[in-house]
């Protein structure tokens, strides 16, 4: 019977090749072109029949030098499959269906480097030749390998053959090979093509160095997959989400370091259609669907199809996004992955890849549900360097609606995510408006004047600086005034000053714009003459210097950042139920601090090459110091290769002796002692 379907498919295109001798070796000219696009891919073709087959289990393993197996257990042939894998481009399998290949053709790219191949599953047993075909055709100048199926000729592997079978196997193909193309495809194999495969979980390399290449799939949430993949023992973990359904077999695959999402390396951050192409995303992550491709798969064709995908990608992330959003929590850490997500500046001018196509969907759904939460119009974003309560009176004055530094904390990295999807940050003639009338923070003011100079480097409008001078702007030694109001004795103080010098490249730039805005010379701190003015320092006997000791354990890293470990040390305190790391946002301190009485404290991190080496602060770092008092620590650093040492000084700007450097706007000092704890580091 087995025999008869072979017979009967041999017939029909035997029948074909004899009556169109010019479409027969065509059929053989557009075989040996698949092939060549194909290079380096035939493996992945197989593993991919195997996988939409229901395999789970894949083998590849030497014969002699010029024969090799490939063996899997999933679903065997049937009359259907063989007759189509006789055919070009009329696959069993179709698109949007529940397989990854569509195209019937990727089999032929096995001719790239097979002289012969033998196919055994189930009830089917055959072989593909040209010598065999040339025997029945021999009219024709050239001819197909994967056309014209044979009676099996590979009996003398059939003692193999039967060994895989009893293990389970139940198809199995023999290539006879002329080159080291198959050998060569096999020692580059990516583990990253097993990620988003649907069954395949094992495959096994039996060469002269065998290798096995596992992935293990484990539910962890409604949103993720963990996805564990593992190569000679090394292990890769990503969290992956799929369409919900799942019948478009799209997919985004984040890297995972066992706590929160991380950067996948570059080579890593690709386009999958089922398989790694080459294409790259400018957000470290991996994108998975139905997406067009040329004929070696390799890059991605941009189509309506291709689109379609990019859409649905996009529209995971979103839903992603949505749950974060309405929960205010982002255990994994997506959005703070999603903010290298841009697109080519020349896109318009180059073409649109499909990393443009992705990201511009992509910020297209974030700020539909960020405006579909929050509304449409006066939507703004909290600036980092402003106060928070600033900025809330602030919108809440100019009647806007307002995503305050609050929602960072909990998603950290969704402020410049939303940046990126269009959304603006207030503006500076919104902020001036209302401080009118809204007396505002001395680091909401710094900022502010710091905005202004910027934005006014080629020219400032008269109605621009009529807004700044009527704001309650400028801290003066008499205090918060507009400068309208201001006297010509009137001088900004020293601190204000200093915060915004220290942030500029050059004190030109700060005394060109107050001059702009109506402030003569000598009200400038700058221009004022004096010595350096002294703040008490501290009795040692005032602190303690013994070392703690601590009933909870934590894990201090050799190769952490000094900042990350000193807060590693402060959660070991007893009294400490959380640390969290604010250093990118400017607030004049590093770590903050919540204890269990409900209290805060906030620790500025100063790394020594040794303790007893000269420190100095900002003038931000001074007037936080100042405002907070008691709550406010330096905890200075030394760290070396075993050990971290760490000197806490409480409230230091009363208990230290600092020095006021007027030319750089810092405080330093020479002499502190306090609380210092030393701890290994593993």
């Amino acid at each position: 019977m087995v025999d008869n379907i072979i017979k009967i498919i041999q017939n029909q295109f035997l029948n074909e090749a004899l009556n169109s001798p010019l479409l027969f070796n065509d059929l053989a000219s557009m075989e040996k072109y698949i092939s060549e696009s194909y290079t380096g891919r035939s493996l992945i073709e197989l593993l991919q029949n195997a996988d939409d087959a229901g395999s789970t289990r894949f083998l590849i393993m030497p014969v002699d030098e010029k024969t090799y197996i490939v063996a899997n257990d999933g679903r065997p042939f049937n009359d259907n499959d063989i007759l189509a894998l006789c055919r070009s481009g009329a696959s069993t399998k179709h698109r949007k269906g529940s397989t990854i290949g569509f195209r019937g053709i990727g089999f032929k790219s096995v001719v790239n480097y097979a002289e012969c191949v033998h196919l055994i599953s189930g009830e089917i047993r055959t072989t593909f030749s040209r010598e065999l075909t040339r025997t029945i055709v021999p009219d024709a100048n050239d001819v197909p390998m994967i056309r014209i199926p044979h009676e099996f000729t590979g009996h003398k592997h059939l003692s193999k053959v039967t060994d895989l079978q009893e293990q389970g196997y139940t198809t199995v193909f023999i290539f006879e090979v002329k080159s080291h193309s198959l050998l060569d495809e096999i020692r580059n194999f990516d583990i990253h093509s097993m990620l988003f495969l649907q069954s395949v979980s094992n495959i096994i390399m039996n060469l002269s160095s065998p290798k096995e290449f596992y992935t293990y799939r484990k539910r962890i949430s409604d949103q993720f997959w963990l996805v564990t993949t593992e190569e000679d023992g090394q292990l890769a973990q990503w969290l992956v989400t799929i369409t919900q359904p799942d019948d478009e077999k799209c997919a985004v695959a984040f890297k995972y370091d066992g706590v929160r999402i991380i950067d996948a390396d570059s080579t890593e951050a690709v386009v999958h259609s089922f398989m790694p192409t080459e294409d790259s995303l400018s957000i470290r992550i991996k994108i998975n669907g139905d997406f067009s491709t040329d004929p070696s798969r390799k890059k991605v064709v941009i189509d309506d199809d291709t689109k379609h995908a990019a859409s649905l990608c996009a529209s995971i992330i979103g839903r992603l996004i949505s749950c974060i959003l309405e929960e205010e929590s982002d255990e994994y850490g997506v959005a703070h992955i999603l903010c290298t997500a841009k697109r080519d500046p020349l896109a318009h001018i180059r073409g649109e890849s499909i990393n443009d196509i992705f990201v511009s969907e992509l910020h297209s759904i974030i700020n539909k549900l960020i405006t579909e939460k929050y509304g449409e119009t006066g939507l703004v974003l909290q600036p980092s360097e402003m106060s928070e309560d600033d900025f809330n009176s602030i919108v809440e004055y100019r009647n806007l609606t307002g995503i305050s530094i609050r929602l960072e904390r909990s998603i950290p990295g969704l402020l410049d995510l939303l940046k990126l999807c269009g959304i603006k940050e207030i503006t500076l003639d919104d902020c001036l408006i209302a401080m009118n009338e809204l007396e505002c923070s001395e680091t909401t003011r710094e900022y502010i004047i710091l905005r202004a100079i910027n934005q006014t480097r080629l020219g400032m409008s008269p109605n621009l600086k009529e807004k700044i001078r009527i704001a309650k702007l400028i801290s003066f030694t008499e205090g918060v005034l507009p400068i309208c109001k201001a006297s010509a004795q009137s001088v900004v103080t020293s601190n204000f000053e200093g915060t915004i010098v220290d942030s500029l490249t050059s004190s030109s730039d700060y005394i060109s714009f107050m001059k702009v805005i109506g402030l003569k010379p000598e009200q400038l701190a700058l221009n004022q003459k004096g010595e350096a003015t002294y703040v008490h320092s501290f009795s040692s006997a005032s602190i303690q210097t013994e070392t703690a000791s601590f009933t909870k354990t934590n894990v201090i890293k050799k190769w952490r950042s000094v900042e990350k470990n000193v807060a590693a040390v402060l959660e070991l305190m007893d009294d400490v139920v959380s640390v969290t790391d604010v250093s990118l946002q400017n607030l004049g301190y590093d770590l903050e601090v919540l204890l269990k009485n409900g209290k805060k404290r906030y620790y500025e991190v100063k790394s020594v090459e040794s303790l007893g080496e000269m420190i100095s602060i900002t003038n931000n770092e001074y007037s936080t110091g100042m405002h907070y008092r008691k709550d406010y620590y330096l905890a200075i650093a030394h760290q070396t290769e075993d050990t971290i040492s760490i000197c806490f000084v409480p409230d230091p700007i009363n208990n230290l002796m600092l020095t006021k450097r007027v030319t750089r706007w810092e405080w330093i000092c020479n002499d502190y002692q306090g609380e210092v704890i030393t701890t290994k580091m593993s």
